[in-house]
């Protein structure tokens, strides 16, 4: 079974990014954040040693969270990104997002992380992308 790593907790600096992590609170062992460059969105993925970054359009994360909220069935999962660089998007029945950004080099191999963000950072997240406008 996949590990999935639960992000309960957010912050929003001055700066206008964003930034969740676990429990534990260390942000350098555990966690996701994100700023916005321009019309992208920069999203840092941090499991241990391992950091993913994906640079994603932000309209696109934003219509894809829209899309999920309009969406009545929970499972619904939606998919933001290329082929080379996404994040798939899963609504849960417990009110989680689960988060899991893959990058794919070719038909050789991939890597894959697995968040779920929940409670308050759920909430913030959602009203962070929801400040992007959709074209």
């Amino acid at each position: 079974m996949t590990p999935i790593r639960q992000l309960s907790h957010a912050s929003l600096p001055d700066d206008g990014s964003f930034a969740a992590h676990s429990d534990a609170g260390d942000m350098l062992e555990m966690g996701f954040a994100a700023r916005r460059m321009g019309d992208y969105l920069e999203l840092a993925f941090i499991s241990g040693a391992v950091e993913m970054t994906l640079r994603l359009r932000g309209a696109d994360l934003a219509r894809a969270l829209r899309k999920m909220d309009d969406t009545i069935s929970p499972g619904a999962a939606r998919t933001v990104g290329t082929a080379q660089s996404e994040l798939l998007l899963t609504r849960q029945d417990d009110h989680t997002l689960l988060l899991r950004p893959r990058l794919t080099s070719d038909a050789t191999g991939s890597i894959a992380l697995h968040f779920a963000l929940v409670g308050s950072a759920l909430v913030a997240f959602t009203h962070w992308v929801g400040d992007i406008s959709v074209n």
